[in-house]
């Protein structure tokens, strides 16, 4: 499946060094906020947004994305709500990548190719769902409907992973691959050093495509350690905390000045 995400990759890499994800939960503080925060974001020269649908249960996140995704709820934010703004955020910025990311059983109570074809509607270039293990039964639809509807299923390296596991989920991944850096959840330290760099090129070794560090990435510091060892560097929790701390307005000088 050869898409704009690989182009931008590509790009990025060659132009920059690497490419940079930046995380939000849709609908935190409010979706008048969400958009303020994605245009702040691109602005700033992220190439790739992962926008999390939020979920009441979401088991891969620290306290503060978990803490956005409850909000985003209780202010009503609906699953139309996240199509609708991906669908937006799309039409005034074609050129850069979406990249959505949610819980299974919102995917399952949706239906399953229901919810690939509305999420590739909008505009989505690839999906993540951290909680769908690749044998179970519901994978193979809904690895059915993303090659139908031209949508990457976004598989995740972790630590825990043995070489061959890894070399299986690259397989069946599409796109990139989503490499976690450390054992737990987001928003915790990860440590940036050579037990790292070995573990990346673990990731490395198992896959063709791209591979993102997710997990810990916050300061320029680690941006330059990663540069070379991975194609991609996600940075979530950091920008829900400088938004806490003092709005959107700060956002798109801090990505500036990450590479």
């Amino acid at each position: 499946m050869s898409t704009n995400l690989q182009q931008m990759i590509d790009r990025a890499v060659d132009e920059r060094g690497i490419a940079l994800m930046t995380h939000w939960v849709i609908g935190y503080p409010s979706l008048e906020e969400t958009y303020k925060v994605v245009e702040k974001m691109i602005a700033g020269g992220a190439e790739i947004i992962e926008l999390q649908l939020p979920f009441s249960e979401p088991m891969a996140d620290g306290h503060t994305i978990s803490r956005a995704s409850h909000i985003a709820l209780q202010n009503g934010t609906t699953i139309n709500d996240c199509f609708g703004f991906i669908t937006d955020v799309k039409r005034r910025h074609p050129d850069t990548c979406i990249i959505a990311m949610t819980y299974f059983n919102i995917v399952f109570m949706r239906g399953i190719n229901n919810f690939v074809r509305s999420l590739k509607e909008a505009g989505a270039d690839g999906l993540i769902v951290p909680d769908l293990p690749p044998e179970e039964i519901e994978a193979e639809e809904y690895f059915s409907s993303c090659e139908q509807h031209k949508l990457h299923p976004i598989l995740i390296f972790a630590p825990s992973c043995d070489n061959e596991r890894l070399k299986f989920l690259g397989k069946v991944s599409s796109g990139l691959v989503y490499c976690v850096g450390r054992k737990g959840v987001t928003g915790q330290a990860t440590h940036f050093n050579e037990e790292l760099a070995a573990l990346l090129q673990r990731y490395r070794n198992a896959t063709h495509l791209p591979i993102a560090l997710g997990f810990g990435v916050q300061q320029p510091e680690h941006i330059n350690f990663l540069k070379g060892k991975t194609d991609i560097a996600v940075i979530g929790s950091r920008f829900i905390s400088l938004y806490n701390e003092s709005g959107a307005d700060n956002i798109e000088t801090v990505i500036k000045s990450l590479r």
